[in-house]
């Protein structure tokens, strides 16, 4: 209720991450008024969907980023998050939220120009990555989706999206192979810089798929966890060669 007694008409950031609020809380966040808030971090409260309510009644017209991650609001709250006026929104963080394919139905009609996207730990699959591209997209350069299950699939669907601003692509944990590498490595992703790729099952073939990227920006390439990656006992001796081949691109494994 401590909020509830102060003069904050003026605040523009909150950060109440981790604190468990729950319902009771997000009533108090929606009877403060606050009018001018642009960044908002509520991870970690255990809002859930009837939580995702008070966020609908609240006015965050000048929001831009909104860091959701970790509050169970499911389907049903990426649905009431789509009713919602942000037209500034450029931040969107929603990692692990038992999110899946028809979840993702929602930001199909949410009207954000969104710079980053975290959809992380979350249900989302091959189809949810299918009804991923077609949103609009077209002004996203962070894109996280690691641990969503999508596969070789998934990589399909993603690389006939629209991601001509993408700089950073997380796809940790997703199982897409080496056949989903040598698509994604195809892609007509110009600005992408920095690709995360760890525990998705890529194989020593990579020295031969990296030949025919089309990624010409790309400069980092993250695959720990990729146990067939090296054909050689020695890890460091496998780095020596591909260091050797690709001076210009920094892979870690």
């Amino acid at each position: 209720m401590f909020l509830l007694s102060c003069n904050f008409k003026l605040l523009t950031k909150l950060n109440l991450s981790n604190n468990n609020i729950g319902l009771e809380g997000m009533d108090i966040i929606y009877k403060c008024g606050f009018k001018l808030i642009t960044y908002l971090n509520l991870e970690g409260n255990n809002i859930g969907c009837e939580g995702m309510k008070f966020l609908l009644k609240c006015d965050f017209k000048d929001i831009t980023v909104l860091n959701l991650n970790s509050n169970k609001i499911e389907n049903e709250g990426l649905e009431i998050l789509s009713m919602c006026d942000y037209k500034l929104l450029t931040n969107l963080l929603l990692q692990n939220n038992n999110i899946n394919q028809n979840g993702i139905t929602f930001l199909f009609n949410c009207k954000y120009c969104l710079q980053e996207l975290d959809l992380s730990d979350n249900k989302i699959g091959a189809e949810g990555i299918e009804t991923l591209t077609k949103c609009d997209l077209k002004s996203l350069e962070f894109l996280t989706l690691s641990n969503n299950n999508i596969g070789y699939e998934g990589i399909k669907h993603l690389s006939k999206c629209e991601l001509k601003l993408l700089s950073f692509l997380i796809l940790d944990g997703n199982n897409i192979g080496n056949e989903g590498l040598e698509i994604l490595l195809k892609c007509d992703f110009k600005k992408l810089s920095t690709l995360f790729l760890s525990n998705n099952n890529i194989g020593a073939e990579i020295m031969d798929i990296l030949s025919e990227s089309n990624l010409k920006s790309l400069n980092q390439i993250v695959l720990y966890g990729n146990d067939k990656i090296t054909p050689f006992e020695d890890l460091s001796e496998f780095r020596k060669i591909i260091d050797e081949r690709y001076p210009e691109i920094q892979i870690n494994i």
